[in-house]
């Protein structure tokens, strides 16, 4: 479910919508009835919301109505941006607020809350229900009782983590009892702070959660798997939490607090090279012959039926997708099963995320596991760990014989660099399968043909009529790219739903 689905109501998610369309569209210009079309509305629905939507942006902004219109439906640049706008909504919204309040709010009772926002009781339980909703899926509960999370604390942090992260994108600070600034300086001073900018300022996030929540009184207890998958233990940091910033937390609690840090640190997807750090622990795991490595060993043997023969690369040889391969398994087995994620909030549009093939493979290998103590959590969280494995092998599309690739053949001279752009351009689309020159026409979901090359038409006219035909010209232009590439999609979009069904 998209995070603004959770946390908006209907007529601001309509606004947040109308608002995302106008600015990735900000290229051309926009009418009222082109917005109805997009958004499935009607006309007088549409026009309600741009009305709404404009007074918000001069509220935002401070420019007058008539130039908020004017950039809206004219294509020009807005100040604003989507996180600026999404912010706005965001501070109206009571989900996001009670959230918020539970996490920092002072004296926290419900009666509180629905007192200072003019609410009743119901009123909340009625604006939280999609939250709470998504939260019974990972056994986090919010009380209305206690004005509290309960669940696993684990699972509270890594949801309160995707929380700000998704609302904020590290545009503002959520914290207001943590000073960034020293908090930053504090952070560069751990033993392995990121290099990466973004990756930097999540970890700055949850470092800043994590310690907004222990100064609450709430503190993660880790599974034995943590201590069994690192018993070299280079989670023992003492620099994360030193115990002379708490005196009054045990030292094995600061130990679990730190390792959680730690262990949010090394799961994270990355593609940058993997650190030092990172291959240090996947050679403990490796050594160990841990069911993280059990489970990530075994996917080459099970896709390699569907690589590409001869395959020009082998996608289990690149160190950067085993090593995330590893890092996805890890997080699953050491949080015991599924867990909130950044994937729970997107639906990807791309048409090669709706792709089945691998998903069936990758399930079927999931329930095939062996019923073994240290394997559960992997087949209790099949769906979920199918999807982030899936997500992954996404970019190497064209190195396995999925089923419903797009077959295109060049029916023109192959050799010739005059036709060089084009080879270059169906060979770089993921989703195109591109014959070889001595694969036969009638193979071929679409042939690209020049017909001011050497081409026999009647050897074109008796092939099925199901095979489609795209005239190539030297001429080309960057239309013509641009309609071939919509036609290339819209066979491949044919054959997903056909697998689908």
């Amino acid at each position: 479910m998209d995070f603004e689905t959770i946390f908006l109501e209907k007529a601001d998610l309509q606004k947040f919508t109308m608002f995302h369309t106008l600015v990735t569209n900000q290229a051309q210009s926009l009418s009222i009835t082109d917005l109805a079309e997009r958004l499935a509305l009607s006309y007088q629905q549409s026009y309600n919301v741009f009305q709404e939507l404009t007074r918000d942006l001069v509220d935002l902004s401070g420019k007058t109505a008539a130039q908020v219109k004017q950039a809206l439906t004219g294509g020009a640049l807005l100040p604003q941006t989507i996180d600026d706008y999404r912010v706005f909504l965001l501070n109206e919204s009571i989900s996001f607020q009670f959230i918020d309040y539970l996490v920092q709010g002072s004296q926290q009772t419900v009666s509180s809350f629905c007192t200072s926002h003019f609410i009743s009781r119901s009123t909340l339980m009625r604006k939280t229900a999609t939250v709470r909703s998504f939260l019974a899926g990972y056994h986090i509960r919010l009380s209305l009782t206690q004005a509290a999370f309960i669940g696993d604390e684990k699972q509270i942090r890594l949801f309160l983590q995707q929380f700000y992260w998704l609302s904020y994108h590290g545009s503002q600070w959520p914290f207001r009892a943590l000073d960034f600034q020293i908090l930053s300086q504090q952070y560069q001073q751990l033993p392995t702070p990121a290099s990466d900018p973004i990756v930097a300022s999540q970890e700055r996030l949850f470092w800043g959660l994590c310690r907004t929540r222990m100064s609450r009184g709430h503190f993660v207890k880790l599974p034995l798997a943590f201590a069994r998958s690192f018993p070299h233990s280079p989670f023992r940091l003492k620099a994360i939490y030193p115990s002379k910033r708490h005196a009054n937390v045990p030292q094995a609690t600061l130990d679990a607090e730190g390792a959680f840090f730690y262990f949010f640190q090394q799961k994270m997807i990355t593609f940058a090279q993997p650190s030092a750090t990172t291959l240090t622990l996947v050679d403990q795991l490796e050594a160990q012959n841990s069911p993280i490595i059990q489970v990530v060993a075994g996917l080459p043997q099970v896709m390699h039926s569907q690589l590409v023969a001869p395959a020009t690369q082998n996608p289990f040889e690149d160190p950067l997708l085993y090593v995330n391969l590893v890092r996805v398994a890890a997080a699953f087995y050491l949080m015991d099963g599924d867990f909130v994620k950044q994937t729970d909030f997107f639906k990807p549009a791309l048409l090669n995320y709706q792709q089945q093939q691998v998903r069936r493979l990758l399930s079927q290998y999931i329930a095939d596991l062996p019923d073994e103590p240290g394997l559960r959590a992997f087949k209790r969280a099949q769906n979920a760990l199918v999807e982030m494995f899936f997500y992954l092998l996404v970019p190497y599309m064209q190195e396995f014989n999925w089923e419903d690739m797009v077959k295109v053949k060049l029916v023109m001279e192959t050799t010739d660099t005059i036709n060089r752009n084009i080879i270059d351009f169906v060979r770089n689309l993921n989703v195109v399968d591109l014959l070889p020159d001595e694969a036969p026409l009638a193979d071929a979901d679409l042939l690209i043909t020049a017909l001011d090359d050497f081409v026999d038409p009647d050897m074109l006219t008796s092939l099925p009529p199901s095979i489609a035909k795209f005239n190539w010209y030297l001429d080309a232009t960057d239309g013509d790219f641009r309609v071939l590439f919509q036609t290339i999609f819209s066979l491949f979009q044919r054959k997903l739903l056909a697998a689908n069904q």
